[in-house]
């Protein structure tokens, strides 16, 4: 994916404590070809730590693309393992 490349899925988990952030970034993850991207909103402070490591360990590209107060955007393009 190059950074001109729009995110495939968008999943906006504003208002969720975790683990549901990353539960629903699991869940959109399943099924896609690798390569493809979802944009991820959450306002859980703890949703950074788990879903970076969560990418680390199944290896997923992951980025944060805003951090500003309680908004947190990441962008995470799936690889296959």
């Amino acid at each position: 994916m190059t950074s001109t490349d729009a995110p495939q899925k968008k999943i906006d988990a504003t208002g969720l404590a975790c683990p549901l952030p990353l539960l629903k970034l699991k869940q959109a993850l399943h099924g896609m070809a690798e390569g493809e991207a979802i944009h991820l909103i959450a306002s859980d402070a703890n949703s950074l730590t788990d879903i970076k490591r969560y990418c680390e360990i199944a290896g997923h590209d992951f980025k944060i693309i805003h951090q500003e107060n309680q908004r947190l955007e990441f962008l995470i393009s799936k690889k296959n393992s």
